[in-house]
């Protein structure tokens, strides 16, 4: 019985295996006598991607550039808050934030 089984498993397996390559074939003769008609869209896909990433590319740069300037500025902020509040406990409390900007005042 299981060797009957491993037969059809493989006669399967084999009918596939054909089907597959006779569709790439095809494809591949649809492409060759076609070329004239998929190129404009091969061309429209290249283009496609060359400009996606030319944009992308340009604004996670400038991303980088804009989030480090940020967090050191933060970073500065809240040291020099941390200096007053363990060097002068009671300055600490005096620290306000100005509406208008995001420094600190004393």
């Amino acid at each position: 019985m299981d060797v009957i089984l491993s037969r059809n498993v493989v006669i399967i397996n084999i009918l596939t295996l054909n089907v597959v390559l006779k569709v790439l074939v095809f494809t591949l003769m649809g492409v060759i006598v076609n070329a004239g008609s998929l190129l404009k869209f091969v061309a429209l896909a290249v283009m496609l991607v060359a400009y996606s990433y030319d944009c992308f590319n340009n604004v996670e740069k400038k991303y980088l550039k804009l989030n480090k300037a940020l967090f050191s500025e933060v970073a500065l902020d809240f040291l020099a808050y941390l200096c007053l509040k363990f060097l002068f406990p009671t300055a600490a409390h005096a620290w306000t934030i100005r509406p208008d900007s995001t420094r600190c005042n004393v």
